[in-house]
């Protein structure tokens, strides 16, 4: 292996070890992280730690600066609640849209973007659900064929990222939200537009009262940043 590839592995390895921590609160709101703690916890150098705490920082998990160092960043339940309440009321609207213009086609298109989305709980690979959540919804809103409406919820969907990939950690969510999946695609088929919409407030509802718990659970610990 090349020492790019074995770099980038590393960076990677601990990429996934530091956000399954945050997810499953080894890591609390606030905590500093420790480069050098961490390195050693993994036995390798603290340059693949910090790259990872540079990912992580993009996906607002993490609050990074290379003078300050890093810390869980502190997620808020106010901006939580807005975002999840937000998005759940325009997807409802584009899932009307999509019940009435959905072809048989697309029916089958939606299935197999189900199908991905059973593998990947299957494979237990967390980036996998991810990226297959996305693209079903994402096919879902698409149908809608609202331009302004997609747009509002890839604006929101980035903002609420952090706490969406926190959810998707947790395998009672991951079993629930694949058979939603299954019913909304049963119920775009059916043309059932009010049915559809109802749905997707129940799945934007119960992932999202989960993290209001997760974060009065893991409430911050004021402290300063560490290098």
């Amino acid at each position: 292996m090349s020492y790019a590839r074995r770099v980038s592995t590393k960076v990677t390895d601990s990429y996934r070890v530091l956000r399954e921590g945050i997810a499953t609160g080894a890591y609390r709101l606030g905590e500093p992280l420790r480069a050098a703690t961490i390195a050693g916890e993994l036995g390798i150098s603290r340059t693949p730690v910090r790259e990872a705490f540079m990912r992580l920082a993009s996906e607002g998990l993490v609050d990074y600066s290379p003078r300050y160092g890093a810390r869980v960043s502190d997620l808020r339940a106010e901006e939580l609640e807005e975002l999840f309440e937000l998005r759940a009321a325009i997807e409802a609207v584009a899932v009307r849209h999509a019940c009435a213009r959905a072809t048989p086609a697309d029916v089958a298109h939606l299935r197999r973007l189900c199908t991905a989305c059973h593998d990947a709980v299957g494979a237990d690979d967390v980036d996998a659900v991810i990226a297959a959540n996305i693209a079903l919804h994402d096919a879902v809103n698409r149908l809608s064929g609202r331009e302004r409406t997609i747009e509002l919820v890839d604006l929101l969907r980035d903002r609420a990222r952090p706490y969406r990939v926190l959810a998707l950690y947790d395998d009672d969510e991951r079993r629930a939200s694949l058979a939603e999946h299954d019913d909304l695609v049963d119920l775009i088929e059916a043309g059932d537009a009010d049915g559809a919409a109802a749905l997707l407030g129940e799945h934007f509802a119960r992932p999202l009262a989960r993290l209001m718990r997760y974060l009065g659970d893991r409430g911050r610990r004021p402290q300063r940043l560490a290098s």
